[in-house]
């Protein structure tokens, strides 16, 4: 038999109040007739709480059913009597229903699960299990609850179309009477069709990737929790530990299994493993950003330490002059440059300014005014002052020239 809920157990305890009043007023009716009778002074102010009233009305029924009593009416003292009876009864029973009550343990049950919408998969099944959990937090409260009503419950906690389809249901092939039959009905037409092996291969096949340690473990539990089969002894799940851990980024399973804390992944359980990755995770971010802090570092010092060649083009490490060429120093170059250099111009002559640009603009060589090379490459050898003197006679006919380069 169901226990009676709160609002039931309230109106029987609003009920019995009420009989008692009546009962009381009814006692002292009686009392007053019995005192007249008897002619036998009684104090017949009513007592002050329940208990006294019920040993007064002891003494009373005690002292009615004596022999010495024989001036009172049988029908009026059987009438008190059971009056006495009843009011005494119903006390007993408003005092018991008030100690079953306020013995009993008050917990505030879970939030209703919400509205299932018809999704086919493995929801149900977690939508299945929250009703369970809400019905066990409610009967603690409120008593036990028939399997019926917990069924109807159920269906009318479903968006409007499935709560039709559940409805009709019924009303074609007739009413689920216990929970269980209504639980297999949902599993068997909202459950996953996937196989067990299909789901253990999607299990074993999930992949790090880019994910951070914290995502991919979301949904490797996830898809753990869907698993059809579980190991009957808790030890042996190190097996998904395994799984998970093969299952990593390379770099951060290399850092794994060099923490000496995964020597010990067997006895761990796989919320332990997610914390050891994320530790190896952040272990691979620091020397990731280390090697890049020091390669910029590295870049950067040889950007100081290269020349500027674009502001000061092959004389970078030269002093220039403003002096003006002089005519025979002209003549010479010329000379050089037409016949496409080899002759090593003097240091004088390198520095001054206005043969720089010429050399420049015209991309020869300033120490030896040859082309494909600059002044820091060349490798042309300064020649001895006889030989200076024939080649220059041979390009200019004219001993003013060599005279001037030999000064």
């Amino acid at each position: 038999m169901p226990r009676p809920t709160i609002a039931e157990q309230r109106n029987t305890i609003d009920e019995l109040q009420r009989d008692n009043e009546a009962l009381r007023a009814r006692n002292a009716e009686l009392k007053a007739m019995f005192d007249a009778q008897a002619n036998e002074p009684m104090d017949d102010a009513e007592p002050t709480n329940e208990m006294e009233s019920e040993i007064t009305v002891e003494q009373m029924q005690t002292a009615a059913s004596t022999d010495g009593d024989e001036s009172a009416d049988p029908n009026e003292l059987r009438t008190l009597k059971d009056a006495v009876t009843a009011l005494v009864s119903s006390q007993r029973t408003m005092m018991d229903i008030m100690q079953s009550q306020s013995s009993r343990k008050r917990k505030v049950y879970v939030d209703k699960p919400d509205k299932f919408d018809g999704k086919v998969g493995d929801y149900i099944e977690t939508w299945l299990e929250q009703f369970q959990t809400w019905f066990r937090h409610r009967e603690q409260v409120e008593g036990e609850l028939d399997e019926r009503h917990q069924v109807e419950t159920a269906i009318q906690t479903t968006v409007g179309d499935i709560s039709h389809l559940l409805t009709r249901y019924e009303t074609d092939y007739g009413r689920w009477e216990t929970w269980n039959a209504f639980a297999q009905y949902m599993r068997n037409t909202y459950g996953s069709k996937e196989l067990g092996f299909t789901k253990y291969m999607h299990l074993k096949l999930t992949q790090q990737n880019k994910d951070s340690v914290d995502a991919y473990y979301t949904r490797f539990c996830r898809i753990l929790q869907r698993q059809k089969r579980w190991m009957k002894d808790s030890e042996d799940n190190f097996i998904f530990n395994y799984i998970f851990l093969e299952n990593l980024d390379s770099k951060v399973q290399a850092e794994f299994m060099r923490m000496p804390d995964a020597i010990d992944i067997e006895e761990m359980n796989l919320q332990e493993v997610h914390v050891l990755a994320k530790r190896a995770e952040q272990a691979i971010k620091l020397q990731s950003g280390l090697s890049l802090l020091s390669k910029g570092r590295q870049e950067s010092g040889q950007a100081e330490d290269k020349p500027n060649n674009k502001s000061q083009p092959q004389a970078d490490t030269h002093s220039f002059n403003c002096e003006k060429l002089t005519p025979k120093e002209k003549e010479f170059l010329e000379a050089n440059i037409r016949r496409g250099g080899g002759l090593v111009i003097y240091e004088n002559v390198q520095n001054k300014w206005e043969w720089v640009r010429w050399a420049t603009k015209l991309g020869i060589c300033i120490r030896c005014a040859m082309k494909g090379h600059r002044r820091k490459e060349c490798k042309t050898e300064r020649a001895r002052p006889e030989e200076n003197r024939q080649k220059l006679n041979a390009m200019v006919h004219d001993d003013s020239v060599d005279s001037e380069m030999d000064d």
